[in-house]
């Protein structure tokens, strides 16, 4: 999502994306920067560019106990998937906020929005969250970003802590896993927060990137928004 003012200011903190796939370093300063013009002020900021990678391959998470093993990257799910918090009484979809999903079977592109309609959810005792991913494929970048309110405008203010989720052993505080027919992300809350949100991207194989005539992007990703209850 786009570009916020600095962390404890009005406006907050945001997750757009990562920058995947090989790209050169002017091209993907540019990108950055034409996000942030683009939502300034919203909530889900550009990530800074990590180690590139091929958009041909994904570091493979059952492989990561013997080392660093690319195998070819899976193509990111056709539809945006759901993302749900879950307690033992219930499974409570988060509110899509901000999306840019295009592949050869969709295509949306959904401006950051404020999180007003988000669902409420409470944070169990333990402080422990885990949310579910409605695909078996792994983003390849996640993160969860928790803030202390929001403003009039429904944009979350004050940004609390912001997690990299990343798979065993390499995970630290938001673990990733995958299962059959989901994915989880799993993560303890320290701080009281007032609205959650998760972030997600996929790198598209190049293969996979042109439909056509359609010159598809390298990469999916959306947010989702939850509201904190007391």
């Amino acid at each position: 999502m786009g570009s916020a003012a600095p962390d404890g200011q009005d406006g907050g903190s945001s997750p757009v994306g990562r920058v995947a796939g090989r790209r050169s370093p002017a091209t993907s300063v540019l990108r950055r920067s034409a996000a942030r013009l683009a939502v300034a002020g919203l909530f889900l900021t550009v990530a800074s560019c990590a180690t590139e990678t091929s958009g041909d391959t994904a570091e493979n998470p059952e492989t990561r106990l013997s080392g660093k093993v690319l195998t070819p990257a899976k193509q990111p799910p056709g539809n945006i998937p759901e993302v749900r918090f879950l307690t033992p009484e219930a499974k409570t979809p988060g509110s899509l906020v901000y999306a840019d999903w295009i592949t050869a079977e969709t295509a949306m592109r959904k401006a950051p929005d404020d999180v007003g309609g988000a669902p409420e959810v409470r944070v169990p005792g333990n402080g422990r969250i885990t949310l579910e991913i409605d695909t078996n494929v792994a983003p390849g970048y996640a993160e969860v970003i928790t803030y202390t309110n929001r403003g009039s405008n429904g944009i979350p203010r004050g940004q609390l802590e912001r997690l990299t989720c990343e798979p065993a052993p390499r995970a630290g505080r938001c673990v990733l896993n995958v299962h059959s027919d989901r994915s989880t992300a799993e993560f303890t809350a320290h701080h009281p927060a007032a609205v959650l949100v998760f972030y997600a991207s996929w790198v598209a194989p190049s293969a996979d990137r042109v439909d056509g005539e359609v010159r598809l992007p390298p990469e999916v990703s959306a947010s989702w928004a939850f509201l904190v209850g007391p």
